[in-house]
């Protein structure tokens, strides 16, 4: 037998290691993650207390990221983006449980007496870990808030890590994106300071 392998004509081993690098080429190509965009429309919590006295709030929501780039599901073109223009599916959101807080909302421009811009400023995932898969994320939103001459800002950063036994499918990693979003804009919309600025 081993005087058989060792006269393995050349030919055989020349094939024999094509098929091998083809194999190895084939598993890399399994392994490769498309790109993935998420649509951020996160679940908010319930509304605060209601205000006793109706406000009218121009409401503007804003990306000002550098990109629309989260992060990357591993290897070469697996992008996570969000989508081109988070602005009017936000606003739409936040219009909604402001109104239920008791304010109106209404455009940029309309004369209300509070202005509320709502700034996007961080939003990133990112992957590792050896035996298990750590993805870690985090989000920052901004808020400045004008009213009779007075304005504050404020920042609300929600950091969260999380390990799993096998890489995340779009689905959950759209649902992590959401969730620290959401927790973000749940802390502005709980934030007593900010209420109390824009209800008095």
């Amino acid at each position: 037998m081993l005087r058989f392998c060792h006269g393995v004509p050349p030919a055989f081993l020349s094939l024999r290691t094509f098929l091998a690098v083809m194999m190895l080429g084939l598993a890399t190509a399994s392994c490769a993650r498309p790109p993935q965009i998420v649509i951020l429309s996160p679940q908010l919590a319930g509304p605060p207390e209601r205000i006793a006295e109706q406000r009218w709030v121009e409401l503007s929501v804003r990306d000002d990221r550098s990109s629309k780039v989260i992060g990357s599901r591993g290897g070469a073109d697996s992008d996570i983006t969000t989508q081109d223009d988070i602005g009017p599916g936000l606003t739409e959101l936040l219009a909604r449980k402001l109104e239920q807080q008791g304010y109106t909302v209404v455009s940029p421009g309309s004369g209300g007496e509070v202005k509320l811009v709502v700034e996007l400023q961080e939003l990133t995932y990112e992957m590792g870990g050896s035996v298990l898969t750590e993805i870690t994320l985090s989000s920052s939103v901004g808020v400045t808030c004008t009213k009779g001459g007075d304005t504050l800002t404020s920042r609300y950063r929600t950091n969260h890590r999380e390990e799993f036994a096998t890489v995340p499918d779009e689905e959950k990693n759209s649902e992590l994106i959401n969730m620290v979003v959401g927790k973000s804009l749940d802390q502005m919309l709980g934030d007593e300071e900010l209420r109390d600025f824009m209800s008095k």
